[in-house]
């Protein structure tokens, strides 16, 4: 088990929590705050393992100077440049249907 973690697999496995909590320990994403509750550890580490479900990685070949301006509006808002991209696209293909 990972050193950051207080938690007990086998007793989580009780709780039909164990094999979330193996495969988190796994994948090197069982860090579990001192304040953090059961429920809450586990309701993070079901939204992080959905979220990457749900996304694909594309290749796709853009101007420069577009992706720049992208990175650019990006860091005004304060999200990771993907982030920004992707919301922009999901934006205008929400408005196109």
């Amino acid at each position: 088990m990972n050193k950051n973690s207080d938690y007990d697999i086998e007793y989580y496995q009780k709780m039909d929590f164990g094999d979330e909590m193996e495969r988190a320990d796994k994948e090197g994403r069982l860090y579990v705050s001192h304040g953090e509750t059961v429920e809450e550890f586990f309701k993070k580490a079901r939204a992080r393992r959905q979220a990457e479900e749900l996304r694909k990685m594309y290749s796709l070949r853009l101007k420069v100077r577009v992706v720049e301006k992208i990175k650019a509006k990006a860091a005004a808002a304060g999200v990771p440049y993907q982030t920004y991209i992707n919301a922009l696209l999901e934006k205008e293909v929400a408005e196109a249907v």
